[in-house]
């Protein structure tokens, strides 16, 4: 099944910083900020379930890559 994404696209590095502040670590218009997490994992798995990214894998695939570099 194909499913259409749309990615934001932003003018500049300010309005890319802000949303990721406003909407991924504050409270923000129903989102709960992830920096509510008590570990790195609880955080990846925290992008998912908030719905910042596309690949339901994200979050094994992001604490795969945090171990890694540890």
């Amino acid at each position: 099944e194909f499913r259409r994404v749309l990615f934001r696209s932003f003018g500049s590095l300010y309005g890319c910083v802000n949303e990721l502040v406003t909407r991924w670590y504050k409270d923000y218009k129903g989102y709960k900020g992830v920096n509510r997490a008590a570990t790195a994992e609880e955080c990846a798995s925290l992008l998912v379930k908030e719905g910042y990214c596309t690949d339901p894998n994200y979050a094994t695939k992001l604490i795969q890559l945090l171990r890694a570099n540890a």
